[in-house]
């Protein structure tokens, strides 16, 4: 079993739910009973990478911050749950999304740990300086990963990892955005 998560690096991870959301949106729209449309695609690692900014901080020492001070996973929660509430047809890249949006399509993107980080380190995201290298790059995913069940398991009672949670699980690992797509579209539509 992968380290699960959504680890493609960003130019490809965007393409990937670019990619879904397109598909889905043509899909939904092929519907005869359709009459929404796709509002967009959201990421909470978006969301708490432009907090790390804000604070001037890492998004590893932010994930360690949050261990300390629940009002950063309660704003990512809120923003979640209005998401929810408000939008219809949208694609979200939450580790709790499955539980802050219950009427969703659930879907886990398992990886294994290698691929995560080469993806990763591949990506030089500048605003992550801990990944200096392929181990190190290993490491802070390991770190991150711990971080946030620690603080799921304290705050909600939760395992974003039991995989009972979810609709549909894909291994990502040997596979590439376009064989990603059609597997999830291919279950939408079913």
């Amino acid at each position: 079993m992968g380290i699960g998560g959504n680890y493609y690096v960003r130019s490809e991870y965007e393409n990937l739910y670019r990619g879904l959301e397109e598909r889905i949106k043509r899909l939904l729209e092929n519907s005869p009973n359709n009459k929404t449309k796709s509002d967009g695609y959201y990421s909470t690692g978006d969301f708490m990478r432009d907090m790390a900014v804000e604070k001037g901080i890492s998004l590893l020492e932010l994930s360690e911050l949050a261990e300390k001070d629940r009002s950063i996973d309660t704003s990512l929660d809120n923003r979640q749950m209005q998401l929810g509430k408000n939008e219809n047809n949208f694609l979200i890249d939450a580790r709790l999304g499955w539980h802050f949006i219950p009427n969703s399509i659930k879907i886990f993107l398992d990886v294994n740990l290698d691929v995560a980080a080469q993806r990763i380190f591949n990506d030089l995201r500048i605003d992550e300086k801990e990944n200096r290298t392929l181990e190190d790059t290993k490491k802070a995913i390991l770190r991150r990963i711990k971080s946030e069940r620690i603080r799921y398991k304290i705050y909600y009672n939760l395992d974003c990892s039991d995989l009972n949670n979810y609709d549909l699980v894909v291994d990502t690992t040997n596979l590439s955005i376009e064989e990603v797509v059609d597997r999830i579209v291919k279950f939408v539509k079913n």
